[in-house]
């Protein structure tokens, strides 16, 4: 942790950490179904998922409230740590989720010729953009 300047001269408490902060942690699964076609043709159709939890993020807990008035003076006068810019911490919470979805099917040819062709659909949901914001 340290203080750098921030805007207008006010410093930033750039990082102070959990002291119970933990290892984020991944659980992985995947499930591959094959089937012959017959014609020397193939099907394999695969699902791929994982879970993460407790990820690592740097939320500024020097954040104004939301208000009407936008950002002024004396609004910022409110902030929880006034005499700082941005008060950063890391701390344990945010997830990701990953699913995925292959099909690909096979055809051998005569003389070792073949053909393969694969479609892939994927989702990857997050409440996190990374260890630090934009900007930090």
């Amino acid at each position: 942790s340290g203080a750098a300047t921030g805007s207008g001269g006010i410093p930033d408490f750039r990082r102070a950490n959990q002291t119970d902060l933990t290892d984020p942690y991944s659980i992985q699964w995947n499930l591959t179904i094959e089937r012959e076609l017959g014609f020397r043709t193939g099907l394999r159709l695969t699902y791929t998922g994982s879970k993460t939890r407790n990820l690592i993020h740097s939320p500024d807990l020097n954040q104004v409230a939301p208000n009407t008035t936008g950002y002024t003076a004396a609004v910022a006068a409110t902030r929880p740590y006034p005499n700082f810019n941005a008060v950063l911490t890391r701390d344990n919470g945010p997830s990701a989720k990953y699913h995925a979805f292959t099909a690909e099917i096979t055809r051998r040819f005569s003389g070792g010729i073949g053909f393969q062709n694969s479609w892939t659909w994927s989702k990857n949901l997050s409440d996190t953009m990374g260890p630090a914001s934009p900007g930090y």
